[in-house]
């Protein structure tokens, strides 16, 4: 084999190697800067930016879940967080005893929240918040087990 056709051989190689390095280096880039993303916005600061509520920094995240077919943003999220000292922020902001519990079920079902997440509706007292997008916000809150239960449907 001359000198010629080996470098051709090894370019045959090298190059189809280097794009698949490239993709691959480009894929972690993206999965990385994803991760780095998603750490920096935790449920309640994505409360605090698209529905103004400021959480107390006593409250806990607990339990979240997502819908798995959302997309930049849109879509379903359930979220749980103790109140503890924090009780009072949350009996002040749910007065209301009316809320379309089936419809929260049905949110909750779609964020593919576990069942024995969700609370005793019975307990509960509510707020909610809309968006001109349609987007809306339920907050439940059980005074008996200080647990806040937020339903989100994002447009």
């Amino acid at each position: 084999m001359d000198e010629k056709s080996y470098r051709r051989s090894v370019l045959a190689f090298l190059i189809p190697l280097g794009a698949l390095v490239g993709v691959g280096a480009l894929l972690l880039l993206f999965w990385g800067a994803t991760s780095l993303w998603s750490s920096f916005h935790t449920d309640d600061q994505i409360y605090r930016e698209s529905w103004g509520l400021a959480l107390p920094q006593e409250v806990t995240q607990e339990y979240s879940a997502l819908s798995p077919d959302r997309a930049m943003g849109d879509g379903w999220r359930y979220t749980v967080f103790q109140a503890g000292e924090a009780a009072l922020y949350f009996e002040e902001l749910c007065q209301g005893t009316d809320f379309p519990q089936e419809k929260l079920r049905d949110w909750a079902a779609r964020a593919e929240a576990a069942e024995e997440q969700l609370p005793d509706f019975n307990a509960c007292r509510a707020w909610s918040q809309s968006q001109e997008d349609g987007s809306q916000l339920w907050v439940l809150y059980n005074p008996g087990v200080e647990r806040a239960y937020f339903f989100c449907m994002t447009m």
